[in-house]
């Protein structure tokens, strides 16, 4: 679940986003490193080389609860950091809001190319749901599911627990309605437009802007997806509507991967040799 900021009360409000963007953070490398905007970028490792430590906050999930239990919201982000090879590590950070200024408390590292399902919190613990390697896997194709719940111990932000949850199958989509944000990263949605996804006992079915639609489904190892020709109802659409429906199924229904980024769905696809990435929310819930 996707938990964002909320405030609570006159003085407890967490940290905002703009200000986490831009204050420092340890436990990455030997000394802090300050955000600008979201990103810090040091000096080259070879004088004019490209490869550089690079740290961006990833400001698109995050949760807000009183971490260090002084009765005010705080707030934990996640950090990613690269040094220009394949490595994406990723960290969980603690953010304090006590004195009405953001301070970081607290940095733990996840682990590399990690996609994570989901960030919750609770009390002073958050609890991140995501994708690693298991036994034997290479960083670049995990398949574990796993469940950290982390927290202040002594001072120190540590993972209290953790839970392993199996191998990433179709059932991690269900249970959920989703709702189509992109139809590629730099293509939203336009207003007005409602497109779901449900998946469940092997089907998917949703609003695809205008009409009702429904598919067969199937998923035969981890990521891989296949999604057959789709039925749908016969209403009348809006020509946007109808527009934005055709885009959607011809689209989802080339699907040929499913996987995680920052608790979004992303189904990947392949239609007349362009490959492309639908991307989706989990839809408010009453």
């Amino acid at each position: 679940m996707t938990v964002c900021f909320s405030a609570t009360g006159p003085g407890t409000a967490a940290p905002a986003l703009e200000a986490m963007e831009n204050i420092a953070y340890a436990g990455i490398y030997e000394t802090p490193v300050t955000l600008v905007n979201g990103r810090y970028e040091g000096e080259p490792f070879v004088p004019e080389g490209a490869a550089r430590p690079r740290v961006e906050l990833l400001a698109d999930l995050h949760a807000t609860g009183d971490i260090d239990g002084d009765g005010v919201e705080d707030a934990w982000v996640l950090l990613n950091e690269s040094s220009g090879g394949t490595g994406q590590l990723l960290y969980l950070a603690a953010v304090s809001e006590a004195g009405g200024s953001p301070r970081n408390i607290g940095t733990i590292a996840i682990g590399d190319r990690v996609k994570v399902m989901g960030l919750e919190a609770e009390g002073g613990t958050a609890t991140l749901t995501y994708v690693g390697p298991g036994p034997g896997e290479p960083a670049c194709c995990p398949t574990q599911m796993f469940s950290g719940v982390y927290g202040l111990e002594d001072g120190t932000l540590t993972e209290l627990a953790r839970e392993e949850l199996g191998t990433l199958s179709l059932e991690q989509l269900e249970e959920t309605t989703w709702r189509l944000q992109r139809f590629a990263w730099d293509q939203p949605v336009p207003d007005g437009a409602l497109i779901t996804a449900v998946f469940e006992n092997g089907r998917v079915s949703g609003s695809a802007g205008c009409n009702r639609y429904f598919a067969t489904v199937s998923a035969p190892s981890p990521y891989e997806l296949g999604i057959g020709p789709a039925g749908t109802t016969r209403m009348a659409c809006t020509p946007p509507q109808a527009a934005a429906e055709d885009r959607y199924l011809r689209a989802l229904t080339s699907a040929t991967q499913y996987s995680f980024v920052l608790g979004k769905l992303a189904i990947a696809y392949r239609l007349d040799d362009n490959h492309g990435t639908l991307i989706f929310e989990r839809a408010a819930t009453e």
